[in-house]
């Protein structure tokens, strides 16, 4: 990984920053079957269960249907595709109190 630049600050020294984890700020698990049937669903998805970041546009009880228009089929496939995501932002198709909602992320 490459690191972040050095950031000069007023004072003439160099502050090194981090590179930040890209992450959706949320915990979630698969739909099960029954879940899916009940919410009238063809596909499988991600139910938020806790969301993490104090500035996100997840509910808890949100269901993450897509990511960059890829549907889900794990957990871990979401992780990959925001983490090998080439920006710091995501398209996310989610169902809200049974409406479909497209929204855009920052990682």
């Amino acid at each position: 990984r490459l690191a972040r630049p050095a950031i000069p600050t007023r004072h003439g020294s160099k502050v090194w920053t981090t590179p930040r984890k890209k992450s959706l700020g949320i915990s979630g698990r698969m739909l099960s079957a029954s879940q899916q049937r009940k919410m009238g669903l063809s596909q499988g998805g991600v139910i938020i269960t806790r969301v993490r970041k104090s500035i996100s546009p997840f509910k808890r009880g949100d269901v993450i249907l897509s990511i960059q228009g890829r549907p889900l089929r794990s957990l871990g496939q979401a992780a990959q595709i925001v983490k090998r995501s080439p920006v710091h932002r995501v398209t996310v198709v989610v169902m809200r109190g049974g409406v479909r909602q497209r929204l855009d992320v920052g990682l």
